[in-house]
């Protein structure tokens, strides 16, 4: 395997410094240190151009992020400074990482309780434009994980797929199913659309074909007050946050529904 060159091997560690929330002058004191091995406070002051109270303050930061510590008599001129091995780093950031995931999966699991609390009031409504698929999926992730009470989609499921790809589709499915969110289907009709209501009832879903709609490519999905709009063939998709426009095509949707019944 290919060894990383020395100036690679600083910018990771250098990075790896800042994703623990050190500043500038505790990177650099980390780095000089480093090379400099054990040394005293008037030799860090002249490699960094600080003065020694500076320096001080400075290795202060350090200590208490558990990356320093003193050697030496007790005698504080008698103290040389040293720095905790890059092995340390790694152990921290492994440790940040972990909490990081364990925060992501709580706020996950309430994100729908969380959304709850949001009231928009009479603010204005937000409107968001992604482009490109990446973002087309994350807003797709974001209706499966946003939505508590259920979801409705509308429109042409096989253009859909296309885009997202049925595997990924099916995870998202499961994770839904998991969280026991309902959704009604209301599709153009398409062999994927049958598909869709042969596993409805596995799925956690009721699909319906609009058999009289005439042709299109696009969809919407309708979840808690939110609107995402979809364009598979930029891909692009647009989110719009508006409980006013959001119960508006609720209600265009149950009437069509209810008119819809196969």
């Amino acid at each position: 395997m290919q060894t990383m060159a020395k100036s690679d091997r600083i910018l990771a560690l250098d990075r790896a410094l800042t994703e623990l929330g050190l500043t500038a002058h505790e990177k650099r004191l980390y780095l000089v240190s480093l090379s400099l091995g054990s040394a005293s406070i008037s030799m860090l002051a002249e490699h960094l151009g600080l003065s020694r109270p500076n320096v001080y303050k400075v290795i202060a930061g350090l200590t208490k992020r558990g990356l320093a510590q003193f050697s030496g008599g007790k005698a504080k001129y008698a103290k040389a400074f040293v720095v905790e091995s890059p092995s340390t780093v790694h152990q921290l950031l492994r440790k940040k990482q972990e909490e990081v995931s364990s925060l992501d999966m709580a706020l996950t699991a309430d994100l729908p309780g969380l959304i709850g609390l949001y009231e928009q009031g009479s603010r204005p409504a937000k409107v968001r434009v992604l482009q490109g698929k990446k973002e087309f999926v994350d807003a797709y992730v974001r209706v499966f994980e946003e939505a508590e009470d259920s979801i409705r989609f509308f429109g042409a499921i096989d253009k859909f797929l296309e885009t997202i790809g049925s595997e990924f589709g099916d995870v998202r499915i499961k994770r839904r199913v998991e969280r026991n969110v309902p959704l009604r289907a209301l599709a153009l009709p398409s062999p994927e659309a049958n598909a869709m209501r042969a596993k409805d009832a596995e799925n956690l879903r009721t699909t319906r074909i609009l058999s009289d709609a005439s042709p299109f490519t696009s969809s919407f999905y309708l979840f808690a007050d939110k609107v995402v709009f979809w364009q598979p063939e930029s891909p692009s998709a647009i989110l719009v946050e508006d409980r006013s426009l959001a119960t508006m095509l609720g209600s265009m949707f149950d009437l069509l529904w209810e008119h819809c019944s196969s």
